[in-house]
């Protein structure tokens, strides 16, 4: 199950966007494996440069796992950093493009 938390929360990639200030929020939610039921929150924003998400996935037991996202871009080149943790542990992330 906890691949199945770790695949919904991972599903919808942060699209950045620089110079746009913008804040939104969703929630949702799926059947999975033997009618299972898992629920989604995620809430994101940009502003001067910056883009962030976060997303937490709550399967049928109560447990979450959650991702936190941030890319900023600044002179062509952009540095993503993302963070996830489950019950079970979790991993982090950073990456840079350049043009």
């Amino acid at each position: 199950m906890n691949r199945l938390m770790m695949t919904a929360a991972l599903a919808l990639p942060l699209v950045a966007m620089s110079a746009s200030a913008f804040a939104w929020e969703r929630n949702g939610s799926a059947t999975g494996a033997y009618g299972r039921t898992f629920s989604s929150h995620a809430t994101g924003g940009c502003a001067n440069g910056t883009c962030s998400k976060q997303k937490t996935v709550t399967g049928p037991n109560g447990q979450s796992a959650t991702r936190n996202r941030t890319v900023t871009c600044s002179g062509g080149t952009c540095n993503s950093n993302a963070a996830v943790s489950t019950p079970n542990g979790g991993w982090k992330r950073s990456s840079t493009i350049s043009r």
